[in-house]
């Protein structure tokens, strides 16, 4: 594949929306989770580098062609989680990031990798169910099953974490 086709198709990969099985408010991509994954690896991770932060940008890139599964359908039955396994390698060897999100990572930048990108799902599903959506309820209660193994700097950004209403003034 060519880089300008690789381009367009990185593109609409970030199109895709997320959660579409939840009904929820808004859009949710896949392009502004993955920046949302990155920005928390960057704002948490003690050294984050740009191999981490890269495999962040491209981690749900797949999901353009093989769709957001449910994570119920895939814990269901390990025949499908398999199948759509082989399908997510097969596009992300076809798009050239495959090498980005498993070969060149460590154990430990996997593991931040799946714990940013659960942690920002959770995010999200505060952020709805703060907007009146009860819907969002399910998510954040089956994600926070995971939160015991989570790295240090995460643990301790899940357990201080607070919502509140944004306030439009300038950061200071």
């Amino acid at each position: 594949m060519d880089k300008i086709q690789k381009v367009k198709e990185l593109r609409a990969a970030g199109k895709v929306e997320r959660c579409h099985t939840t009904p929820h408010f808004g859009s949710y991509t896949v392009g502004q989770h993955s920046f949302d994954v990155a920005m928390l690896i960057l704002t948490l991770h003690p050294s984050p580098n740009f191999r981490l932060v890269r495999a962040a940008l491209y981690h749900d890139c797949h999901e353009r062609w093989i769709g957001d599964v449910p994570t119920p359908t895939k814990e269901t039955d390990p025949a499908i989680r398999r199948s759509l396994k082989k399908l997510e390698r097969q596009c992300e060897r076809a798009l050239g990031i495959a090498a980005h999100l498993h070969a060149g990572l460590t154990k430990e930048e996997k593991r931040w990798l799946k714990a940013a990108d659960r942690v920002e799902l959770w995010l999200w599903a505060i952020e709805q169910i703060n907007m009146g959506n009860q819907e969002a309820y399910t998510i954040k209660r089956d994600l926070e099953r995971f939160f015991e193994d989570l790295p240090e700097e995460l643990h301790n950004f899940v357990h201080n974490y607070m919502w509140e209403i944004r306030s439009d003034e300038f950061p200071k």
